[in-house]
């Protein structure tokens, strides 16, 4: 696909690029543009701080370049049939530099209107800023529907989103403009998935028949343990440290609302029996009910509900319903008080 050369090939491309600061070596990259795994295909050479590509594509592609450690240098490019110039200084990344190219125009397009939503509202996800980002990602996309690097925005973009969050009615709008040319391709499928399980844990909702096993082997269901009061289902992983963090809070919470039938259950990510147990002992988890499938995230809650980063939580009523998701830890507090509040008023008006 590629060769190193001095000239454009007709209606192929030539890339021109500088790589300051990096010494002479080669370069690898990925050859199947479909796979988010790293499977080294082919390697060109940087010397004296340039190289240069040819080749020509079907269409505007993604490629991924990189160091033999994958550590001291990767970078990425939209390829397209056309000349185009690329420069990065390693002591600056953030100013890398792409001429020559609108698919590598829409790609910066497409990062530079998320990124500046996620930062402009402190590096926070909740309900509104979800929606903020989807919209302002919409009115690229009903400008350039059918094009390769949409699919590639969208992609971008599900990294920042929650299915907790909602907003499946703007994901099935963008699904709905993407659908005639993309349809058939694993990030489409990927982006109808996602707005299916927003709409799955809308409050309301009955939460799924989850079964998996408990410290003691045996195994458990989380309807089970229905009826009595409110249960908090929370997905958290050993290896994650804000989750762990996070139980600091909910072992206040479950003291002060254990006697009225409250009830934690902690689903874990984890895949090594150990780590887990271990987790539970040292953060003083004992009394909750503790489920695992050891499949790390390709649990069925994590497939189900499109959980693609913990900590993440349901918060359900006795039926099982879903009355709310993603309740920040220093928040459940006043939550589940107000809950508990309110079921006394309704009680004492019964009366």
């Amino acid at each position: 696909m590629f060769a190193c050369t001095t000239s454009q090939p007709e209606g192929g491309f030539i890339i021109h690029g500088k790589i300051k600061g990096l010494e002479d070596q080669y370069l690898y990259y990925d050859g199947d543009f479909h796979s988010d795994k790293v499977t080294v295909k082919d390697s060109f050479l940087l010397k004296k701080e340039r190289f240069t590509l040819i080749g020509k594509v079907s269409e505007p592609t993604k490629l991924d370049f990189y160091t033999k450690d994958f550590t001291t240098f990767n970078g990425s490019l939209i390829l397209e049939n056309t000349k185009i110039k690329y420069s990065v200084n390693l002591n600056v990344p953030s100013k890398k530099i792409v001429k020559g190219s609108f698919s590598n125009e829409l790609n910066n397009r497409y990062q530079h209107t998320i990124e500046h939503c996620y930062q402009s509202h402190n590096c926070e996800i909740n309900n509104q800023v979800q929606r903020h980002l989807i919209q302002n990602t919409l009115k690229i996309v009903k400008e350039y529907p059918e094009h390769p690097v949409t699919l590639m925005g969208v992609k971008h973009l599900l990294k920042y989103l929650s299915t907790g969050y909602g907003s499946a009615d703007l994901l099935n709008t963008i699904a709905q403009l993407l659908k005639p040319a993309f349809e058939d391709e694993p990030e489409y499928k990927r982006l109808k998935h996602f707005a299916n399980a927003c709409e799955l844990r809308q409050p309301g909702q009955h939460f799924i028949q989850y079964r998996a096993m408990l410290p003691n082997g045996e195994r458990s269901r989380v309807s089970d343990y229905y009826g009595e009061s409110y249960l908090f289902v929370n997905c958290w992983a050993s290896w994650c440290g804000p989750c762990r963090e996070e139980y600091k809070h909910y072992n206040e919470v479950y003291k002060t609302f254990r006697s009225n039938g409250f009830k934690i259950v902690s689903i874990s990510f984890d895949h090594k029996q150990s780590s887990w147990i271990k987790a539970i002992d040292k953060d003083s988890m004992q009394e909750y009910i503790n489920l695992c499938e050891l499949k790390n995230r390709a649990n069925n809650i994590g497939k189900i509900y499109g959980i693609n980063q913990v900590p993440d939580n349901f918060l359900l009523d006795k039926s099982g319903k879903i009355i709310k998701n993603n309740v920040r830890a220093a928040e459940l507090m006043g939550v589940m008080t107000e809950l508990y509040n309110k079921d006394l008023i309704e009680i004492a008006g019964e009366q």
